[in-house]
């Protein structure tokens, strides 16, 4: 069973992977650091051919992605290959592992690899083996965060150590793991009185906080500042913080992005296309088009500072005039729009033409008929990650209310409260694309699959009549 539930994972991975391989725009910037790391042994946005060894955080993230790369290509030659066979093993072993980890806490083996069966053939994590990013090793590490914690509960007891180490692998490929934090801190209060529950879960940060913390005095020692800069252009400088505190004014969805982002992103200020939603106040137009306008003089450079204050300046006013606005109104908005995304491929290797950068077609009707294989990846990878999200949410708040215990019903509080924290801090967060919403899956799936087979087996013994009675 384990070696058969880790090979569909690494086969249905590996064959998209090589099969059709997509080269990302994050890849530049984690080849970079890759090579640095391989040639000059430095974690560094340089010009890996100069050996310039300009010091960075880690590129995009923290170095854990371009280490694996680096790593690899250390033993076998540079490309994708390498790339795509190890990211789908490290995967596959640790779909095994959370099977092992479900059959010493779940007393059902069928459900168990009926459970793991869906994690290792997801429709939303599958296809994302094809892309040079880091979204297969960082929804790896959160199943070996979900296997651990289905050993905490076969054990009786938080297992602090195994679980630290595996926080600190997934936070160092992905910052937003660390939001992986929430099913811990609900698995120990399920486990331990308040007061132990509270010792463990600072033992775990300690723990966890402390190649953090070394990795940051090494920065520091670096002249870098104390903590990284999430958002920096592929030129290296900082991002406009100004700018992007207006586009949280009126942006809800990452295919407004190429029109306004990415082009500040690579300094081609020239290319900047705002849509209609991004004029808000029409008495402002004039004074915007007249700030792109003035920035288009300024390609290849780093944002001019005084261009930045004005935008942060129209932010802040139109925030004051209609605050609801931008607290609850937008973040809502874009929590819906990466939850229900039919535009998006879901990462898998299908096209209607109306993709990021493009606007959506004219005639959907015939579009759809012309691609009818795409139409139907798209609307169903989006259909089933909604349902998802919704339903576990859904099953959760029911279980709370009917009493209901056992082995599911943690596990549906594990996953909803990690997939309402991941939603959470994206919509409020300004990242709207629905891959940052991956890590959450296995937990959600596993969550599914064995609240609604225990139900159904409750259901089949007892009968409709006491198939509440749990």
């Amino acid at each position: 069973m384990l070696a058969g539930a880790a090979g569909l994972a690494f086969g249905a991975r590996v064959w998209l992977a090589v099969g059709w391989p997509t080269v990302s725009g994050d890849w530049i910037v984690y080849s970079k650091v890759a090579r640095n790391i391989l040639w000059n042994g430095c974690v560094s946005l340089s010009d890996p051919s100069t050996g310039l060894c300009e010091p960075h955080w880690g590129g995009n993230q923290l170095p854990g992605f371009p280490l694996f790369v680096a790593a690899l290509w250390r033993a076998f030659p540079e490309g994708w290959l390498p790339i795509a066979v190890g990211h789908c093993l490290v995967f596959a072993v640790a779909t095994g592992y959370l099977l092992w980890s479900l059959n010493r806490w779940c007393e059902d083996r069928a459900l168990c690899l009926a459970a793991i069966l869906l994690v290792a053939l997801s429709p939303l994590t599958v296809p994302w083996a094809r892309f040079t990013l880091t979204e297969t090793l960082a929804v790896a590490a959160n199943v070996w965060i979900l296997a651990e914690l289905v050993r905490s509960f076969a054990d009786r007891s938080l297992r602090t150590l195994p679980l630290a180490l595996a926080c600190t692998v997934a936070i160092f490929i992905r910052y937003d793991n660390a939001l992986a934090a929430v099913p811990i801190a609900v698995c120990g209060f399920l486990l331990h009185r308040p007061g132990e529950a509270i010792r463990r879960g600072s033992t775990l940060a300690l723990l966890v906080s402390l190649p953090l913390g070394l990795w940051m005095a090494r920065s520091v020692a670096q002249g870098l500042g104390p903590v990284p800069d999430l958002y920096f252009s592929a030129l290296g400088h900082p991002m406009p913080k100004g700018y992007l505190a207006w586009g949280k004014t009126w942006a809800t969805t990452q295919y407004e992005a190429p029109g306004w982002f990415y082009a500040v992103h690579t300094g081609e200020y020239s290319g900047i296309r705002l849509p209609e939603t991004a004029y808000r106040e029409p008495a402002q137009r004039a004074h915007i088009d007249a700030l792109i306008a003035e920035l288009a003089r300024h390609d290849g450079r780093s944002f001019p500072a005084a261009i930045d204050q004005s935008f942060a300046g129209i932010a802040a006013e139109r925030c004051a005039a209609v605050p609801f606005d931008c607290a609850v109104t937008l973040p809502l908005r874009r929590i819906w729009n990466i939850l229900w995304n039919p535009r998006n491929s879901g990462g898998w290797p299908v096209s209607l033409g109306v993709g990021v950068g493009t606007p959506p077609p004219v005639d959907l009707v015939a579009t759809v008929l012309a691609h009818p294989i795409a139409a139907v990846v798209k609307v169903g990878t989006s259909t089933y990650r909604l349902a998802l999200f919704v339903g576990v949410a859904t099953l959760a708040l029911w279980t709370v209310l009917a009493g209901w215990r056992g082995p599911p019903a943690v596990l549906l509080w594990m996953a909803a409260s990690y997939a309402i924290a991941r939603v959470a801090f994206m919509g409020w967060g300004f990242f709207m694309e629905s891959r940052y919403l991956l890590e959450a899956v296995p937990f959600l799936e596993v969550a599914l699959v064995l609240t609604l087979g225990t139900w159904w087996k409750r259901r089949a013994r007892t009968g409709p009549a006491s198939g509440n009675s749990g």
